[in-house]
C-alpha cells in the first residue's frame, strides 16, 4: 500500500497593461478565462484593479461548513518595473498588490505603487461653550484653531466651520470669515457666509468648508470670525440660554501610502492543497 499526496497548480498567470488594456504575458496563464466582458471573463474593474476569472471554481476561504472547504491559497506579487526594469533599483516606487475572493471562481486584485511613507495629518478642533454677544463693528475673533505642519507633511488644510446665530433687531446682516494666518481665505471673497435674519425669529445659520493647497511646515493659525451689519444691532450665539452653537475643525490631509496604478505588472498562483489517497 503506498500513500500519494498531490499538490498541483490550479491556475497561474502572468498579467500587464497596454495601453490600459490588461493582458496575459506570454504562456503565463494557465487556468484563468481569458480578458473580455461578463462574468464569464477576466476583466479590469478599473484603475490598477483586476477581476480574474477561474476555469474551474475552488474554495480559497477560511474551511468551515458555512464558508466554505478551504482547497486552496493564493500567492500574488507585483513584478519589476517592465518599463526600465536596469533602473528600478534606482528610482522606481515600491508596488504592491493585494488580492481578495469573490466567490468560488473570481480572484479580485489591486495593484498599488507606494507615493512615499503614510503620514496621518494632525487634527484641531474647537467650539463656543459660552454664550457670546457682539456690537456692530469691525470682524472680531469668535473661535481660534492652531496647528502644526510637519516637514514631510501634505501641506494640504481642510477647514470646517459651522455656525448659528441670532440678530437683535430684523434685517441684519451676520456675516463669518475664515483667516489663515491672519489672510482671508479666499479666493477673492468667496472666504465667508452671511445672513440676513428676519422678523419671524431673528435667526440664521452657516456653514464654510475651505481647502488650501501648499502649506509650508511649522506653526499655523485658523480663525473664525464675525461681525453684525446694523448701527443698532446686536448679534449673539447663544449655547446656555439658547438652541445655538459654533464650531471650528482644522486639519492636515493625510498622505496615502499607495494609489492604485495600471502600470503595475503582477503574477498570481493559485494552490489546491495536497490531496492524499492510497493506493494499492
Amino acid at each position: 500500500m503506498a500513500i500519494e499526496i498531490s499538490n498541483a497548480i490550479h491556475a497561474m498567470a502572468v498579467v500587464s497593461t497596454d495601453n490600459a488594456n490588461p493582458i496575459f504575458v506570454g504562456q503565463g496563464n494557465v487556468g484563468f478565462a481569458p480578458f473580455g466582458n461578463g462574468p464569464n471573463f477576466s476583466e479590469r474593474l478599473g484603475v490598477g484593479r483586476y477581476r480574474l476569472h477561474m476555469l474551474a471554481p475552488i474554495s480559497i476561504v477560511t474551511p468551515t461548513p458555512i464558508a466554505g472547504r478551504g482547497e486552496g491559497m493564493i500567492i500574488a506579487e507585483a513584478l519589476a518595473n517592465a518599463i526600465a526594469p536596469s533602473l528600478s533599483f534606482l528610482a522606481a516606487p515600491a508596488s504592491r498588490v493585494v488580492v481578495s475572493v469573490a466567490g468560488v471562481s473570481d480572484i479580485l486584485v489591486e495593484a498599488l505603487t507606494s507615493t512615499g511613507a503614510a503620514f496621518a495629518g494632525s487634527t484641531n478642533y474647537t467650539e463656543v461653550v459660552e454664550d457670546v454677544t457682539i456690537l456692530p463693528g469691525a470682524f472680531t475673533d469668535l473661535l481660534t484653531v492652531p496647528i502644526t505642519f510637519a516637514p514631510n507633511g501634505s501641506g494640504r488644510l481642510e477647514v470646517l466651520a459651522t455656525a448659528s446665530a441670532q440678530a437683535s433687531l430684523s434685517g441684519s446682516r451676520v456675516e463669518f470669515q475664515l483667516t489663515l494666518d491672519g489672510t482671508p481665505m479666499g479666493p477673492g471673497a468667496s472666504n465667508g457666509a452671511s445672513f440676513t435674519v428676519d422678523a419671524d425669529d431673528g435667526k440664521g445659520s452657516i456653514a464654510i468648508a475651505k481647502r488650501v493647497l501648499g502649506v509650508g511646515s511649522g506653526s499655523h493659525t485658523v480663525k473664525l470670525r464675525w461681525r453684525v451689519v446694523n448701527i443698532e444691532s446686536s448679534a449673539s450665539i447663544l449655547v446656555s440660554t439658547g438652541f445655538e452653537h459654533a464650531s471650528l475643525r482644522v486639519s492636515e490631509e493625510s498622505i496615502v501610502q499607495g494609489e492604485v496604478n495600471d502600470n503595475v505588472a503582477f503574477q498570481v498562483l493559485v494552490l489546491r492543497f495536497p490531496q492524499q489517497s492510497t493506493v494499492g
